[in-house]
């Protein structure tokens, strides 16, 4: 409670601004340092998902199991997840292997990650028609090339022949990702700005109150 009379030395609309501002200066400092906490604990998370997946395509390519992951951006890949069978599951990379083990259930088709999240295994991805497309790549990187051309998903992929790992991306194919190529694409995908409800709501308090701030601090200098 500011409690001012009009004797005081200080008057009271100036009392009221400086608490006004210091106040704000103490919202800005939470809200700054509850941001940073969230962006460090995400991205732990993504150097998690980034090396589980990364581990996956690396053993696969070794053994040359052939494998066909789609990463969902920002256009829902519905129609395809219910093509295949649902999983919902956490991404590991023991699990990705399983799924793409040959002579098992689920090993034809691809896989669909979303987020954290993996959606479905063995979906049906329609081919893409492209004449520049190698004779040399089969069905699986058709099917990989096909869904970045009418999405903006993220195709990784493992040719059983040859233990190469490509990456599609809207319709266009590059192939031989060393580990360190692979984890660039992995790294560029998950670290993708959120514009979630607490994101926005941090950045508002800091345009909107920042200013002030700055100049209470430069005040008591």
């Amino acid at each position: 409670i500011i409690n001012a009379d009009e004797n005081s030395p200080i008057p009271r609309q100036q009392l009221l601004q400086l608490f006004r501002r210091l106040l704000a200066l103490c919202f800005v400092r939470i809200a700054a340092f509850a941001r940073n906490r969230r962006n460090t604990v995400k991205a732990q998370h993504e150097l998690a998902l980034v090396s589980e997946i990364t581990h996956c395509m690396l053993n696969l390519s070794r053994r040359r199991v052939g494998a066909l992951i789609v990463i969902e951006q920002r256009i829902g890949l519905k129609d395809v997840v219910e093509t295949g069978t649902t999983l919902n599951s956490e991404i590991s990379s023991a699990l990705l292997e399983n799924i793409f083990e040959p002579n098992t259930p689920l090993h034809d088709g691809a896989v669909v990650i979303r987020g954290n999240r993996i959606m479905a295994a063995a979906c049906i991805l329609t081919l893409s028609e492209g004449k520049g497309i190698s004779r040399e790549l089969g069905t699986r990187h058709r099917a990989a090339i096909g869904i970045t051309e009418t999405t903006d998903a993220i195709s990784l992929i493992v040719s059983e022949e040859t233990g190469t790992i490509s990456v599609a991306r809207e319709g266009h194919l590059t192939r031989h990702l060393d580990r360190a190529g692979l984890e660039q694409v992995l790294t560029s995908i998950y670290q993708q700005k959120e514009t979630g409800l607490l994101s926005s709501l941090l950045d508002d308090v800091l345009i909107t109150y920042g200013t002030e701030a700055v100049h209470t601090g430069r005040a008591a200098q």
